[in-house]
């Protein structure tokens, strides 16, 4: 039993997931946004601090840090997907990942210093690929060793050159191009440094140079903090943008409906109007009168949220949805028809047992695929409940005009499409709670 059981631990520990992180703190991660990644890292709470915070120390290289937001994000929401990516997914072009310039970000948050490899990023960018040279080494050694005042001392070009490719192997993945830096981590870009110059560099080299190339370094850094800035202005400016032609366009879908609605407007007055006789009652009589309760339980309503408006409508067949979310489907419910098996009618009331049949159904009315908006509108059709017959026995009162039917609450009920259906211990509570049942599955987010 003992040699079972510690099979069994080995087993349970060894099926533990790599990466605990909380689904709703990494599901659809925005890569570009430090804060947000630094917020899925952290969510796994038991293992953060002894696991996952290591991984993103200073000296870490940028591409292994990209392949392990992705596979944590991923993995938090479909661990079966995670198990598919692997260190060749970031050498497709088209893979999402975070710039290292976030992921730099990422790692001055956790650890209170940004990486080892920041100041050497936008080698292709430079203008001078040399003073790009003349920033970034000392720096780069500044941070890798943690020294803010480490002075860079003497080198000699070989060595000064080998510790500049060395910084940026850590930010660019191996050249494929054919040539002399085939398969080395360098920049698309990359021309060696002539020693030359790197030897003038160092001769040149002292304490006010140094402070010098301190204030280039901060200058370069205001300049990035900079455009960055201008980068969000333009990206919240274009999101505001965006919004209000989003809400307009449904202004104008809603105007579109409107005017739809409108031409349905004299069907249902006659349908309000016309009057049915006191002595006898037939099937359309029947079918009016359960419309008229469908319309009692389900109010027309109207909801904006945002840019995304949802209607209820009444129709002379029942109610429909609408809303200018492409994404949500549109409801349709509806009587179709009345067979009456026995009826008594005296004196203005009537008690008949009869067959109707209602129908629940929706259109994805935002998908250009005809063929899949098909195959889609037919699956909700099932789960709508579709045609089906309801057997009933009930009373009619005639209120002088017109026949209205007199339900108990669970025959009402069984009118309605199957969601909009919710058992309660009291009528009013329950009917109001089913109209914001239905409104919920038309998209509307209520508090039910």
């Amino acid at each position: 039993m003992r040699v079972l059981s510690a099979a069994f631990l080995i087993f349970a520990i060894n099926t533990l997931p790599v990466f605990a992180q909380s689904p709703e703190k990494c599901e659809g991660l925005d890569f570009e946004n430090a804060e947000a990644i630094v917020s899925c890292l952290e969510s796994d709470e038991m293992w953060f601090a002894a696991r996952t915070k290591p991984q993103f120390e200073p000296n870490q290289k940028c591409s292994t840090m990209q392949y392990l937001v992705l596979k944590i994000s991923v993995s938090a929401t479909d661990p079966k997907a995670a198990n598919r990516i692997n260190s060749k997914t970031l050498s497709e072009s088209d893979a999402p990942r975070p710039s290292c310039e976030t992921l730099s970000e990422v790692v001055e948050i956790l650890h209170g210093r940004p990486s080892s490899w920041s100041p050497c990023l936008g080698y292709d960018e430079a203008p001078d690929k040399f003073e790009h040279f003349t920033y970034c080494l000392p720096k780069f050694q500044q941070l890798r060793y943690n020294q803010p005042n480490r002075k860079i001392g003497k080198m000699d070009c070989n060595r000064a050159v080998a510790i500049y490719q060395q910084a940026l192997g850590q930010i660019y993945p191996p050249r494929l191009d054919q040539g002399e830096y085939y398969g080395r981590a360098l920049p698309p870009t990359y021309v060696a440094p002539d020693c030359a110059k790197v030897d003038a560099f160092f001769e040149a080299v002292n304490e006010l140079e140094m402070a010098e190339l301190q204030k280039r370094y901060e200058e370069q850094a205001a300049l990035k903090a900079k455009l960055k800035a201008e980068k969000e202005a333009l990206a919240k400016e274009a999101a505001a943008k965006a919004k209000r032609a989003q809400e307009f366009n449904a202004k104008m879908d809603e105007s579109y409906q409107n005017a739809l609605d409108e031409m349905n407007e004299p069907a249902l007055a006659r349908m309000k109007s016309e009057e049915h006789p006191e002595n006898s009652i037939n099937p359309s009589n029947i079918r009016t009168a359960l419309i008229r309760e469908i319309w009692r339980m389900m109010p027309e309503t109207r909801h904006e949220m945002g840019s995304d408006i949802v209607k209820l409508i009444h129709t002379t067949a029942g109610f429909k949805s609408w809303t200018s979310n492409k994404m949500a489907p549109n409801v349709y419910h509806a009587v179709k028809d009345v067979t009456i098996k026995n009826c008594d009618v005296k004196n203005g009331k009537a008690h008949c047992s009869y067959d109707v049949t209602v129908s629940s159904s929706i259109d994805y009315h935002g998908m250009q695929n005809q063929q899949r908006r098909d195959v889609y509108n037919k699956l909700g059709d099932i789960a709508g409940g579709g045609p089906r017959t309801i057997s009933l026995q009930s009373g009619f009162g005639h209120n002088g005009k017109q026949w209205e039917a007199d339900l108990t609450y669970d025959q009402a009920r069984q009118l309605l499409p199957p969601e909009a259906r919710q058992d309660a211990d009291k009528a009013a509570e329950d009917r109001e709670k089913m109209n914001c049942d239905m409104l919920s599955a038309m998209g509307v987010p209520m508090m039910c």
